[in-house]
């Protein structure tokens, strides 16, 4: 779970998102939300990260929401963008990069939070991965 020091990493999220998003045998170990959905429009997305997958959602009001799921174990890099005037935070597997969060500039930290995070999470997937390979 979320460390203490970090209270960020564990946002609320409205049930019926997390009925969307989740697989059944899912739960949910990071939790945020961002003010810049994934097409770059102003509102409301989630980024959240389960034991096996990272999953980016922006439900732009309508029944159909805009989401990526990749697995931890797929993700070999994670990097937070700086640009002008929003920040990004890119995910790349081996075959693909894909921008997974869109904030503002006061969202910055807390990113660079989530951020090393993530990468704790996806270090411990590839080790778990690997020990089923074995």
């Amino acid at each position: 779970m979320a460390d203490i020091a970090e209270p960020d990493v564990l946002e609320t999220i409205p049930q019926h998102i997390l009925d969307e998003l989740l697989e059944p045998d899912e739960k949910v170990q990071l939790s945020t939300t961002t003010d810049i959905c994934l097409n770059g429009a102003f509102g409301t997305a989630y980024l959240l990260a389960t034991d096996h997958h990272l999953i980016a959602s922006s439900p732009n009001g309508t029944p159909t929401s805009h989401i990526l799921r990749i697995p931890l174990a797929e993700i070999s890099d994670l990097e937070v963008k700086d640009l002008f005037g929003i920040g990004l935070l890119k995910a790349r597997t081996t075959t693909e990069g894909m921008t997974i969060a869109r904030f503002s500039k006061g969202l910055n930290q807390k990113f660079n939070r989530i951020t090393r995070r993530l990468e704790t999470m996806v270090k411990k997937a590839r080790q778990t991965e690997e020990k089923i390979a074995k």
